[in-house]
């Protein structure tokens, strides 16, 4: 059990404690209200990571196949010869046709299965990365040196022994459909994080002593490096 109570309120939010440990820290929260206050918004940091949403398998394979179901004409039973040989000779004739005609289908059909199948694999694979991610992101917030900063505009959460921050932006500058808000690591100049999209949060690594964050107003898509001065500085020391 680590002697400074007040660093284990990371380890504490993410459940990460054991029985001992937790009853311990527990008791120390009761006289605490700074490592309360500290528990209540890593929490709340948690619950936006775990409110990720996974990316679903699209269902337009299923109806596509479906929808062929439903249009293709079944053929009708096959008369007894001896009674309509006619009948039979045309019968065989649309059946024939319609053999063609399935086959082109089925073709078809196995160009879009791979294609939504391409989608699928592609989808499935965000789905890994999103979920990749969440996972390094609890990983900050329940390292036993983690702590909150908070800034007008963000809360992050930094562990200096993982060189690693979370960035939540909160109730930053609004920009129009030709702008967008980037995060950057500031030092030695600037690298970029991502684009900041509402409250998701954003994983900056390599933030290591005296690194900032800093967030700028950039053209649609983003830029290489900051073409505006940032309209927020994040003091990771703070």
């Amino acid at each position: 059990m680590s002697p400074d109570l007040h660093t284990l309120t990371g380890a504490y939010a993410t459940d990460s404690l054991d029985d001992i440990e937790r009853r311990q820290f527990e008791a120390h929260l009761n006289e605490c209200d700074a490592c309360a206050d500290e528990v209540r918004s890593l929490r709340a940091v948690g619950a936006v990571l775990g409110s990720a949403e996974a990316v679903a398998v699209p269902a337009a394979l299923h109806d596509s196949v479906m929808a062929q179901v439903r249009t293709t004409r079944q053929l009708p039973p096959l008369a007894d010869p001896a009674q309509d040989p006619s009948r039979v000779q045309s019968m065989l004739h649309r059946a024939r046709t319609t053999s063609r005609a399935l086959v082109a289908v089925a073709a078809a059909l196995v160009v879009i299965a791979g294609a939504l199948g391409a989608v699928a694999v592609r989808e499935h694979q965000q789905a890994g990365q999103a979920r990749q991610l969440a996972t390094q992101m609890s990983q900050v917030i329940g390292a036993p040196d983690a702590h909150q900063v908070d800034a007008d505009g963000a809360r992050v959460i930094v562990s200096p022994s993982k060189q690693e921050a979370v960035f939540v932006g909160q109730n930053l500058p609004a920009v129009d459909a030709d702008h967008v808000l980037q995060l950057w690591v500031l030092k030695d100049g600037a690298r970029s994080v991502g684009l900041i999209e509402g409250s998701k949060p954003l994983l900056a690594t390599g933030v290591g002593p005296d690194a900032q964050l800093g967030v700028t107003v950039e053209p649609a898509g983003g830029s290489k490096q900051p073409t505006t001065d940032p309209v927020l500085t994040v003091d990771l020391t703070a």
